[in-house]
């Protein structure tokens, strides 16, 4: 790979598709057409409201009348321009400093982590089971013989699925036994997907 160096800045502006929207002058001042300007963040702004709006119509989220916007991005004004236009029926909440306000989320709750009632998982958690074998509900080709008894190999027995509220120590549980009578170790793998 061949790198090519400019011997200044001015130059560098000359030799791109930038050289009639962007100039340069002395002491180190950089001067940038608005319209590029809001170009630049276009692309990331756009993938920021599809995002949240493909969010906002998941039915666990039909109540959600506030959005808290933090981060450094979301003092950027083309970032809350956005947004308001997008989701006018919703009130939108900028903390001063919100650049900051990820990290003192972290520090409260790594000292208070009671602060936080509720949450949404961002991922299905379960084993694999081998549950009785029932015609109307599992494959034939699935079915397998253990002991005498009629099982269905490889069912993903779910604690907790993707989307669901849960409240602080939420906690799902489940009894299972070995699959043969003289087994005496149960292996079991959790799965997250």
């Amino acid at each position: 790979m061949t790198v090519k160096h400019c011997k200044s800045v001015q130059s560098a502006i000359t030799q791109s598709s930038y050289k009639e929207s962007v100039s340069f002058s002395t002491p180190q001042k950089l001067f940038v057409n608005p319209e590029v300007f809001r170009k630049l963040f276009k692309p990331t702004i756009d993938a920021l409201i599809k995002h949240l709006d493909k969010l906002f119509k998941d039915p666990n989220l039909y109540d959600l009348h506030h959005i808290i916007m933090v981060g450094g991005f979301s003092e950027c004004e083309l970032v809350q321009t956005a947004m308001r236009k997008t989701f006018p029926n919703r009130k939108i909440i900028i903390p001063d400093e919100a650049g900051l306000a990820v990290l003192r989320g972290a520090v409260l709750f790594g000292h208070q982590p009671k602060k936080i009632g509720k949450r949404i998982l961002r991922k299905t958690h379960g084993i694999q089971s081998w549950p009785e074998w029932e015609a109307e509900l599992h494959p034939e080709t699935k079915r397998v013989q253990i002991d005498g008894v009629d099982r269905c190999k490889d069912v993903f027995y779910k604690f907790a699925v993707k989307g669901e509220k849960v409240e602080d120590g939420h906690s799902s549980g489940q009894i299972f036994q070995a699959l043969k009578t003289d087994e005496k170790t149960l292996e079991c793998t959790v799965f997250s997907l």
